[in-house]
Protein backbone atom coordinates (compact mmCIF):
# COMPACT_ATOMS: atom_id res chain seq x y z
CA UNK A 1 0.00 0.00 0.00
CA UNK A 2 2.74 2.35 0.89
CA UNK A 3 4.53 1.51 -2.34
CA UNK A 4 1.42 2.30 -4.22
CA UNK A 5 1.09 5.68 -2.56
CA UNK A 6 4.76 6.42 -3.19
CA UNK A 7 4.33 5.45 -6.82
CA UNK A 8 1.31 7.69 -7.16
CA UNK A 9 3.21 10.63 -5.63
CA UNK A 10 6.11 9.94 -7.96
CA UNK A 11 3.83 9.92 -10.99
CA UNK A 12 2.13 13.10 -9.86
CA UNK A 13 5.53 14.73 -9.24
CA UNK A 14 6.76 13.78 -12.68
CA UNK A 15 3.58 15.00 -14.22
CA UNK A 16 3.89 18.31 -12.46
CA UNK A 17 7.55 18.62 -13.41
CA UNK A 18 6.71 17.83 -16.99
CA UNK A 19 4.01 20.42 -17.06
CA UNK A 20 6.39 23.04 -15.68
CA UNK A 21 9.02 22.04 -18.25
CA UNK A 22 6.50 22.31 -21.05
CA UNK A 23 5.31 25.59 -19.65
CA UNK A 24 8.91 26.85 -19.41
CA UNK A 25 9.61 25.69 -22.92
CA UNK A 26 6.46 27.22 -24.24
CA UNK A 27 7.23 30.62 -22.64
CA UNK A 28 10.72 30.59 -24.11
CA UNK A 29 9.33 29.70 -27.49
CA UNK A 30 6.83 32.50 -27.24
CA UNK A 31 9.53 35.01 -26.28
CA UNK A 32 11.79 33.85 -29.09
CA UNK A 33 8.97 33.93 -31.60
CA UNK A 34 7.98 37.45 -30.45
CA UNK A 35 11.56 38.72 -30.91
CA UNK A 36 11.73 37.19 -34.36
CA UNK A 37 8.46 38.82 -35.31
CA UNK A 38 9.67 42.16 -33.96
CA UNK A 39 12.92 41.93 -35.97
CA UNK A 40 11.00 41.06 -39.07
CA UNK A 41 8.66 43.99 -38.60
CA UNK A 42 11.58 46.38 -37.99
CA UNK A 43 13.44 45.06 -41.01
CA UNK A 44 10.36 45.60 -43.17
CA UNK A 45 9.91 49.09 -41.76
CA UNK A 46 13.47 50.13 -42.65
CA UNK A 47 13.15 48.81 -46.16
CA UNK A 48 9.82 50.32 -47.16
CA UNK A 49 8.22 52.56 -44.57
CA UNK A 50 4.54 53.08 -45.00
CA UNK A 51 2.97 56.15 -43.33
CA UNK A 52 -0.75 56.32 -43.26
CA UNK A 53 -0.76 60.18 -43.17
CA UNK A 54 1.92 60.64 -45.86
CA UNK A 55 0.81 62.40 -49.04
CA UNK A 56 2.34 61.04 -52.17
CA UNK A 57 4.26 63.79 -53.99
CA UNK A 58 3.59 64.19 -57.67
CA UNK A 59 6.63 63.88 -59.85
CA UNK A 60 7.15 67.05 -61.89
CA UNK A 61 8.77 66.49 -65.20
CA UNK A 62 11.22 69.20 -66.40
CA UNK A 63 9.95 71.49 -69.12
CA UNK A 64 12.09 71.48 -72.21
CA UNK A 65 12.01 74.71 -74.23
CA UNK A 66 12.65 74.78 -77.90
CA UNK A 67 15.68 76.71 -79.13
CA UNK A 68 13.46 79.30 -80.85
CA UNK A 69 11.64 79.97 -77.59
CA UNK A 70 14.95 80.40 -75.69
CA UNK A 71 16.19 82.95 -78.20
CA UNK A 72 12.97 84.96 -78.04
CA UNK A 73 13.09 84.90 -74.25
CA UNK A 74 16.67 86.12 -73.97
CA UNK A 75 16.27 88.80 -76.61
CA UNK A 76 15.20 92.19 -75.20
CA UNK A 77 12.99 94.43 -77.20
CA UNK A 78 15.03 97.17 -78.80
CA UNK A 79 14.44 100.72 -77.51
CA UNK A 80 14.47 103.44 -80.09
CA UNK A 81 17.34 105.89 -79.39
CA UNK A 82 16.33 109.36 -78.23
CA UNK A 83 17.11 112.17 -80.60
CA UNK A 84 17.63 115.81 -79.71
CA UNK A 85 15.07 117.85 -81.56
CA UNK A 86 15.06 121.63 -81.61
CA UNK A 87 12.16 123.32 -79.89
CA UNK A 88 10.17 125.21 -82.43
CA UNK A 89 9.09 128.59 -81.15
CA UNK A 90 6.12 129.96 -83.01
CA UNK A 91 6.99 133.15 -84.75
CA UNK A 92 4.79 136.01 -83.74
CA UNK A 93 4.30 138.89 -86.02
CA UNK A 94 5.51 142.21 -84.75
CA UNK A 95 2.71 144.54 -83.75
CA UNK A 96 2.13 147.20 -86.30
CA UNK A 97 2.99 150.68 -85.21
CA UNK A 98 -0.07 152.84 -85.31
CA UNK A 99 0.30 155.87 -87.49
CA UNK A 100 -1.53 157.91 -84.86
CA UNK A 101 1.33 157.43 -82.35
CA UNK A 102 3.58 160.43 -82.39
CA UNK A 103 7.23 159.63 -82.84
CA UNK A 104 9.88 161.32 -80.75
CA UNK A 105 11.47 164.29 -82.48
CA UNK A 106 14.39 163.40 -84.68
CA UNK A 107 17.52 165.05 -83.35
CA UNK A 108 20.22 166.04 -85.78
CA UNK A 109 23.81 165.06 -85.14
CA UNK A 110 24.76 168.72 -85.21
CA UNK A 111 23.06 171.63 -83.51
CA UNK A 112 21.09 171.62 -80.25
CA UNK A 113 17.84 170.52 -78.64
CA UNK A 114 15.90 171.81 -75.61
CA UNK A 115 13.10 170.41 -73.46
CA UNK A 116 11.37 172.34 -70.66
CA UNK A 117 9.03 170.44 -68.31
CA UNK A 118 6.43 168.67 -70.41
CA UNK A 119 7.56 170.73 -73.39
CA UNK A 120 4.30 172.73 -73.49
CA UNK A 121 4.02 176.49 -73.53
CA UNK A 122 2.33 178.22 -70.59
CA UNK A 123 3.64 175.95 -67.81
CA UNK A 124 3.87 177.50 -64.37
CA UNK A 125 6.55 177.53 -61.69
CA UNK A 126 7.20 179.28 -58.39
CA UNK A 127 9.94 179.54 -55.76
CA UNK A 128 8.48 176.36 -54.20
CA UNK A 129 7.76 174.54 -57.45
CA UNK A 130 10.68 173.77 -59.75
CA UNK A 131 10.62 173.01 -63.45
CA UNK A 132 13.16 170.85 -65.27
CA UNK A 133 15.10 172.41 -68.13
CA UNK A 134 17.31 170.11 -70.26
CA UNK A 135 19.48 171.01 -73.22
CA UNK A 136 21.68 168.97 -75.60
CA UNK A 137 24.41 170.02 -77.99
CA UNK A 138 25.53 167.77 -80.87
CA UNK A 139 28.92 168.18 -82.49
CA UNK A 140 31.27 166.13 -84.65
CA UNK A 141 34.41 168.14 -83.84
CA UNK A 142 34.05 169.53 -80.34
CA UNK A 143 35.43 167.94 -77.17
CA UNK A 144 33.76 170.16 -74.54
CA UNK A 145 30.76 172.51 -74.39
CA UNK A 146 29.94 175.54 -72.20
CA UNK A 147 26.24 176.15 -71.47
CA UNK A 148 24.60 179.53 -70.57
CA UNK A 149 20.88 179.60 -69.80
CA UNK A 150 18.80 182.82 -69.59
CA UNK A 151 15.24 183.77 -68.63
CA UNK A 152 14.18 186.54 -71.03
CA UNK A 153 11.07 188.62 -70.38
CA UNK A 154 8.32 187.43 -72.74
CA UNK A 155 8.95 188.69 -76.29
CA UNK A 156 11.24 191.47 -75.12
CA UNK A 157 14.35 190.03 -76.74
CA UNK A 158 16.48 191.45 -73.91
CA UNK A 159 19.11 188.84 -73.01
CA UNK A 160 20.85 190.20 -69.92
CA UNK A 161 23.51 188.72 -67.64
CA UNK A 162 21.31 189.67 -64.67
CA UNK A 163 18.78 187.11 -65.89
CA UNK A 164 21.29 184.27 -66.15
CA UNK A 165 19.59 181.25 -64.52
CA UNK A 166 22.12 178.50 -65.35
CA UNK A 167 25.75 178.20 -66.28
CA UNK A 168 28.21 175.29 -66.63
CA UNK A 169 31.53 175.02 -68.43
CA UNK A 170 33.56 172.17 -69.86
CA UNK A 171 30.84 169.53 -70.27
CA UNK A 172 32.56 166.59 -72.00
CA UNK A 173 31.29 165.49 -75.40
CA UNK A 174 30.44 161.77 -75.34
CA UNK A 175 29.16 159.99 -78.45
CA UNK A 176 29.13 163.36 -80.22
CA UNK A 177 26.83 165.00 -77.67
CA UNK A 178 26.90 166.97 -74.42
CA UNK A 179 24.00 167.52 -72.00
CA UNK A 180 23.11 170.01 -69.29
CA UNK A 181 20.04 169.80 -66.98
CA UNK A 182 18.86 172.55 -64.59
CA UNK A 183 15.93 172.69 -62.16
CA UNK A 184 14.67 176.27 -62.04
CA UNK A 185 12.29 177.95 -59.55
CA UNK A 186 12.67 181.60 -60.62
CA UNK A 187 16.05 182.36 -59.04
CA UNK A 188 19.16 183.53 -60.93
CA UNK A 189 22.72 182.23 -60.45
CA UNK A 190 23.32 185.39 -58.41
CA UNK A 191 20.68 184.33 -55.87
CA UNK A 192 18.00 186.85 -56.90
CA UNK A 193 14.38 185.99 -57.63
CA UNK A 194 13.04 187.40 -60.87
CA UNK A 195 9.76 189.31 -60.88
CA UNK A 196 6.56 187.38 -61.53
CA UNK A 197 5.50 187.18 -65.15
CA UNK A 198 6.10 185.38 -68.42
CA UNK A 199 9.58 184.38 -69.57
CA UNK A 200 11.19 182.88 -72.66
CA UNK A 201 14.08 180.45 -72.13
CA UNK A 202 17.21 181.25 -74.08
CA UNK A 203 20.32 179.10 -74.51
CA UNK A 204 23.85 180.06 -75.58
CA UNK A 205 26.44 177.30 -76.01
CA UNK A 206 30.16 177.37 -76.86
CA UNK A 207 31.82 174.35 -78.49
CA UNK A 208 35.58 173.92 -77.92
CA UNK A 209 38.24 171.51 -79.16
CA UNK A 210 40.61 169.41 -77.04
CA UNK A 211 42.92 172.42 -76.55
CA UNK A 212 40.10 174.66 -75.29
CA UNK A 213 39.90 176.70 -78.47
CA UNK A 214 36.41 177.89 -79.41
CA UNK A 215 35.10 176.15 -82.50
CA UNK A 216 31.56 177.52 -82.54
CA UNK A 217 29.20 179.71 -80.49
CA UNK A 218 25.46 179.53 -81.09
CA UNK A 219 22.21 180.55 -79.37
CA UNK A 220 18.56 179.60 -79.57
CA UNK A 221 15.16 179.99 -77.87
CA UNK A 222 13.20 177.15 -76.32
CA UNK A 223 10.83 176.07 -79.10
CA UNK A 224 12.94 178.21 -81.46
CA UNK A 225 10.40 180.99 -81.04
CA UNK A 226 9.37 183.57 -78.46
CA UNK A 227 5.86 182.08 -78.49
CA UNK A 228 6.97 179.41 -76.00
CA UNK A 229 7.00 180.84 -72.46
CA UNK A 230 6.86 179.97 -68.78
CA UNK A 231 4.73 181.68 -66.14
CA UNK A 232 6.60 182.58 -62.94
CA UNK A 233 4.12 182.94 -60.07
Amino acid sequence: MKKLIVLIFAVVFLAIAGCQTEKKISEEDLTRNANLLKDEVLSQTNVSPVLTNEVTLQTVEPIVLASSQIESTNTLSEIAPLEDKPIEVPQTSKPAVSSSVQRSPQVAKVGSYMKVGTDRSGQTLSPRRYIKISSWVFTQEGKTVDFYLYAVPFKSGKVQSANLIGRVRGIEVINNQAQYTRYWNGITIHGNFLPKGKYNIYLTYVIKNSKGKVIKTESRYWGRTTDFYLVLE
